[in-house]
């Protein structure tokens, strides 16, 4: 892979991932906050703990998508995991947009990595879409 192509992944990852990623860490201090505060517990709670594990996944499959198209001989995820765990990121992203609500200008934030991540899928379908 020339090192051009490998640079314009990684701006476009960069770019993309990089609000989704601050606000996947600012879920990691708040929602323990949550769990944790003095007013009675509520079951509604639980919910914001949804998109903070589904972000963790797809996080990680990015990472292993990222790093499988830098070197197509090494595998990191099955295919089925990899196709869940990327499932489960772009779910993450639509029921945060929809607990936090957005605006118009707020909405590219959440469309980004949607975006990007059908590209780098496209890039790595040889993987992603192996039989496993």
């Amino acid at each position: 892979m020339k090192p051009l192509f490998r640079f314009l992944i990684l701006l476009e990852v960069i770019l993309c991932f990089g609000p989704a990623t601050i606000m996947l860490a600012m879920s990691f201090i708040f929602v323990p906050a949550i769990f944790f505060s003095p007013s009675p517990f509520e079951p509604e709670v639980m919910f914001y703990l949804l998109p903070t594990i589904g972000g963790s996944l797809g996080l990680t499959a990015l990472i292993c998508l990222v790093l499988h198209l830098f070197n197509p001989t090494q595998g990191y995820l099955t295919p089925a995991k990899m196709r869940l765990f990327i499932v489960s990121g772009i779910a993450a992203i639509i029921l945060t947009c929809i607990l936090l609500g957005s605006n118009e200008y707020g909405l590219v934030f959440y469309l980004l990595p949607i975006l990007a991540t059908i590209h780098l899928v496209y890039l790595g379908r040889a993987y992603v879409f192996r039989y496993s």
